[in-house]
């Protein structure tokens, strides 16, 4: 059936996880992660410019449960920008 499915904490709609990109707040970390396999809690994006361009630090605090403030989602906007995958963020 595809593999997994996750939901885009921007769009909320589903899509396969392989076509998402994960952000997660490890535990011990200072900050958000984004990619690959860390443990913690973790949100999905879609890697387009619209779900980008509506991601909130209020979104993202909300599903990690964490407080993600302007400057960490800022950081992790710069980082999804060159994704650990090889994904253009503007696809």
């Amino acid at each position: 059936m595809g593999g997994p499915r996750r939901t885009c904490i921007a769009c909320r709609t589903q899509a396969p996880a392989g076509g998402l990109i994960r952000i997660a707040w490890p535990a011990g970390s200072d900050g958000l992660v984004v990619g690959g396999t860390h443990g913690g809690r973790g949100a999905w994006v879609h890697p387009t410019v619209d779900c980008l361009a509506a991601l909130r630090a209020e979104l993202l605090s909300r599903a990690l449960r964490r407080t993600v403030t302007a400057v960490l989602l800022f950081e992790a906007l710069e980082e999804l920008s060159g994704t650990p995958d090889g994904r253009s963020a503007d696809t």
